[in-house]
């Protein structure tokens, strides 16, 4: 025995192509690809460069300038990976870090960090007397991968001067 109300509770064809779902479908279509788009495109390192800030520069002995950064460098790569670091746009210029011994034929410190490791350096920056000008320069730089060196980062900093 059916009563009028039991018919309202029958089962109905189901529409699948509603406004709604429509929507949260296209919606979800649009935050999928953005994420795809961004783990395709995201670099594979990180490179972060600090100036110190106390002093801003260090007048030496010789009458050269020195500027102290710290670099922090994380490998995003599923292996190791080899690089030396360059400073660019600042004449006669010598960089040093701190620990570090090994240096490539153009006398470029070299660095390895490891897999998915975040490693930090002390680097040393010092601009011979000669070639000092007043005010700051805008200087880059520069870390390259030892096995492809067309794999290049950079990072924009500031040398100060007197």
């Amino acid at each position: 025995f059916v009563t009028p109300q039991c018919e309202r509770f029958k089962a109905k064809k189901t529409r699948w192509f509603r406004p709604r779902i429509l929507i949260y479908g296209a919606l979800l279509t649009i935050f999928l690809g953005g994420i795809s788009i961004y783990l395709a495109v995201k670099s594979p390192l990180s490179l972060n460069v600090i100036k110190h800030r106390q002093p801003i520069y260090i007048m030496q002995s010789d009458g050269s300038i020195q500027n102290n950064f710290t670099i922090r460098i994380l490998n995003m790569h599923t292996q190791t990976r080899t690089f030396s670091i360059e400073v660019a746009g600042l004449p006669n210029v010598s960089l040093s870090v701190v620990a570090i011994n090994e240096f490539d034929s153009k006398k470029r410190p070299i660095i390895t960090v490891a897999s998915g490791a975040v490693m930090t350096f002390t680097l040393f920056l010092k601009q011979q007397k000669n070639s000092i000008k007043s005010g700051p320069k805008a200087i880059t730089f520069l870390l390259r991968a030892t096995d492809n060196p067309d794999d290049t980062y950079s990072y924009d900093s500031k040398f100060m001067r007197p």
